[in-house]
């Protein structure tokens, strides 16, 4: 191909090859064809894509339609969910137990998003009571997805195994198939186990919350599996929205009753609500940077992307576990595209400030399944100070943008109060980095100033790099930490 261009998410550059059979000089028939290029790999324990390294910054898909039910063969509507799931920063889909439609999988090649689909198995249990046979069905797949570019990686369903001989064959199946696409057994059942794997996967499965940093160094890339999963109400106030052949979850008026029982008001549920959105917002930042700040982890599966509005009959409500509303909207107090595209883009800073950040936890057991839910580092994490202390602040970069060279550049960072009065300053230079896993720019030691109130500072941290041709390629985050009097 002249000046040829590969496929990205970055860069989804795509090509139509057009056929012509000709009889006697006459073309009798004309077929055009769409594709697109890349490489995705394993090199030890890391992913690369067309050569570079690449991290999975992905989020689970559970085919929520509210205005149609079922998967509309639409590829506007798709492209429309794809492209606002791109611009809140991911770059990969895992769809839990099924394909979608043909159109999603078009969609997704225009919008740059890399796609794992799964067979409908739980473990060796088939779904719908079809015959079993993964062979078959990974052949069908492949046949009728193998055109589109964003057909990534082939997976043989949801947290289980095939048993050893079984995942092993379909492994070694997919493979043959399509060697330049990545291949798991099943997501959520390829752990960290003695004897992983055994030739079943490309890479494994990770914790479904945060971890102790640098304490699973697995011999493959990880990914962590439905991670963050956090539920809370679905939103009542969005009833009348829903306006397809999908009743919606939760209405004002049972939400009532429910609160009327206790004798609380409308103001109170609204309050809750937002409260619950609130929580969301800070679990979502605060685990995807703990997942880019361990340079062991290679990707995570966000759960999910909009709310799966699936009854939870232990507790009576339905689950509202998304990032965004089953509308594709932000919810109230909660996070948005805009938020959510700091820290889940390329390149991103971090920061760590309860020890030295290249620090290695304690490694698990040996015998630990490690998609469990046990809590880790990140959630007790430190942001209250007093006057006088000083916290041990390590500077992070994640890099893997593509378009971002970082020859040198200026690293700043400053402490604002809430009326924009800054507290505390200060800046380095920063040499060349290469694309890869977290590294530490700079370790400062930041004494908290005099307060006579408690003051919320919001710490803000910029990378301008020396030379680029863009404003947007200037490097930015924030947090919040709070400074109390010293008594």
């Amino acid at each position: 191909l002249r000046n040829f261009r590969a496929w990205s998410p970055e860069h989804p550059n795509l090509y139509t090859a057009k056929v012509e059979l000709v009889e006697n000089g006459t073309v009798i028939q004309v077929r055009k064809e769409r594709f697109g290029v890349r490489k995705l790999e394993v090199r030890g324990n890391d992913f690369y894509l067309n050569g570079k390294p690449f991290f999975i910054r992905g989020c689970g898909d559970n085919a929520v339609y509210p205005e149609t039910g079922v998967s509309p063969a639409d590829k506007d509507c798709h492209l429309k969910h794809l492209r606002l799931l791109r611009s809140a920063g991911f770059n990969y889909v895992r769809m839990h137990t099924h394909f979608e439609q043909p159109e999603y999988f078009d969609a997704a090649d225009e919008a740059g998003v890399l796609l794992a689909p799964e067979l409908a198995y739980y473990a060796d249990e088939c779904n719908d009571h079809f015959d079993y046979d993964p062979l078959r069905d990974a052949y069908d797949a492949f046949v009728a997805f193998r055109r589109n570019v964003s057909f990534a990686v082939r997976g043989c369903g949801n947290e289980g195994t095939l048993g050893d001989s079984a995942g092993y064959l379909v492994h070694r199946f997919h493979k043959e198939l399509d060697p330049n696409s990545l291949a798991i057994e099943q997501d959520g059942g390829s752990y960290l186990r003695a004897g992983w794997g055994k030739g079943a996967s490309d890479f494994c499965s990770g914790p479904l919350t945060s971890w102790r940093r640098g304490a699973i160094d697995p011999p493959v890339p990880m990914v962590a599996h439905e991670y963050l999963n956090l539920a809370a109400k679905a939103d009542c106030r969005d009833a009348a929205d829903w306006t397809g052949v999908l009743a919606p979850p939760a209405t004002r008026k049972t939400r009532r009753a429910n609160l009327g029982k206790s004798g609380l008001s409308d103001e109170w549920l609204d309050r809750l609500q937002d409260s619950q959105h609130a929580l969301q917002k800070y679990w979502q930042k605060n685990g995807i940077e703990a997942a880019r700040a361990d340079p062991f982890c290679d990707g995570y599966v966000f759960w999910t992307i909009v709310d799966s509005t699936v009854f939870n009959a232990a507790s009576g409500v339905y689950s509202a576990q998304g990032m965004f509303s089953p509308l594709w909207r932000p919810k109230r107090c909660g996070t948005t595209f805009a938020d959510a595209a700091v820290y889940n883009s390329p390149a991103c800073l971090l920061i760590d400030n309860d020890g030295p950040a290249d620090r290695k936890g304690e490694a698990y057991p040996d015998e630990l399944v490690f998609c469990a839910s046990a809590p880790g580092v990140r959630e007790s994490t430190n942001r209250v100070y007093a006057a006088g202390e000083e916290i041990p602040l390590d500077f992070m970069l994640s890099h893997y943008d593509e378009d971002l060279e970082i020859a040198d550049g200026t690293l700043a960072w400053r402490f604002v109060a809430p009326d924009g009065t800054a507290l505390l300053s200060g800046s380095r230079s920063v040499g060349a980095q290469a694309m890869g896993p977290m590294r530490i720019l700079a370790r400062e030691r930041i004494r908290v100033p005099a307060v006579t109130t408690p003051t919320k500072a919001t710490l803000h941290l910029t990378l301008s790099p020396s030379q680029t041709s863009q404003p947007s390629q200037h490097l930015s985050n924030s947090w919040d930490f709070w400074f109390f009097p010293k008594t």
